[in-house]
């Protein structure tokens, strides 16, 4: 079956950043470059081709493009009926780029904020990254709610903070979405300074639960991963294309699976690359092995499915056990006894 069709677009436009996070997924470039500006319109181009339903803009730090003025405005205007998502670490926000963003509906920014104070979030980040992110957040109160979304990545430094930003993200009128913090890029680096324990990540889940009910909002605690959506042939996935053009297809996978390369190849070559087939391949073979060995007295076995290949890779082993296996039998177990007690059951 041939592929025509991505679920979601990515374009890092640029490798320059002006922070270290110490969780970043991309490591450090000694040889930083930006796409070309009619590169990256031809990379767009292809996306909607390809009918991706969304398109993200990403680093490093967009802002930092020497064309990012252009690139708001033509997003805005040739493709104003495409949803697009701007990451950025706030730094080079102001009320310039923000007063240009605001007038193009189709434009969500995404502000990364990893702490309700500046001492908390400028650990993760370093120093002096708070203070503009809040008085932008501030300048952007009068924008739909829809339209701008904080993201906290959350490790062992400030898992306490996922209320109190979860609050922040009430009073600047902002969606709020969490991940934990994945061992790639720099991260892997400051494993010791980021790693959660089973205890902190059930602590995150249940206190954003709470605040989510009290408050009456949709918030998702950050979500284990049950498996692996390329364990099908046909599988429709999103597309990463990093400053050299390569195309990644999973950032849990640091760059080991790469479908082609979008300035060498056809996208059609690339959506149907026999690397994605050779990694479904592994996916299916990696299940089996672990139904059979380490999973097969499991208790969760029948729903759990194995997890993630791409963080299993980054434990040493991409046929093991990935990094969330407690994590999920921990939810799973919560959720059965949650579910007794809802029906009158007694249990021990």
């Amino acid at each position: 079956m041939s592929r025509t069709k991505i679920a979601s677009g990515g374009i890092e436009i640029t490798d320059f950043c002006n922070l270290n996070c110490l969780h970043c997924y991309i490591g450090e470039n000694k040889n930083p470059i930006h796409i070309d500006l009619n590169k990256i319109l031809y990379i767009i181009d292809e996306f909607i081709k390809y009918k991706a339903d969304y398109v993200v803009i990403s680093g490093g730090e967009p802002f930092m493009h020497p064309n990012i003025d252009e690139i708001i405005d033509i997003i805005g205007v040739k493709y104003s009926d495409v949803p697009f998502i701007i990451t950025t670490n706030g730094s080079f926000l102001n009320r310039y780029y923000i007063d240009k963003i605001k007038k193009y509906e189709n434009i969500q920014i995404q502000i990364s904020l990893d702490g309700a104070t500046k001492e908390i979030h400028e650990q993760q980040h370093g120093r002096d990254t708070f203070d503009n992110i809040y008085r932008m957040l501030e300048y952007l109160k009068d924008v739909k709610r829809e339209r701008k979304i904080i993201r906290m990545t959350v490790s062992k430094i400030n898992y306490k903070d996922c209320v109190k930003v979860a609050e922040l993200s009430d009073h600047f009128n902002t969606d709020i979405s969490y991940s934990y913090v994945c061992k790639v890029g720099r991260a892997n680096e400051n494993w010791d300074k980021l790693k959660m324990s089973l205890a902190q990540q059930m602590y995150v889940n249940e206190e954003i639960k709470k605040y989510s009910r009290k408050t009456n909002r949709d918030i998702t605690p950050p979500q284990s991963v049950l498996t692996c959506p390329f364990e099908s042939y046909e599988h429709i996935f999103g597309a990463t294309v990093h400053t050299n053009g390569d195309v990644d297809i999973c950032t849990c996978l640091d760059g080991k699976y790469v479908a082609g390369n979008i300035f060498n190849n056809e996208f059609s070559e690339i959506l149907n690359s026999t690397t994605i087939d050779i990694l479904t391949k592994k996916i299916l073979e990696r299940k089996e092995k672990l139904k059979l060995s380490e999973c097969k007295d499991c208790v969760i076995n029948f729903k759990c499915q194995q997890g993630c290949i791409g963080r299993a890779t980054y434990l040493g082993d991409e046929f093991g056990l990935d990094d969330q296996c407690n994590y999920r039998k921990a939810l799973m177990f919560k959720n059965y006894y949650m579910r007794l007690n809802r029906k009158g059951v007694k249990h021990d």
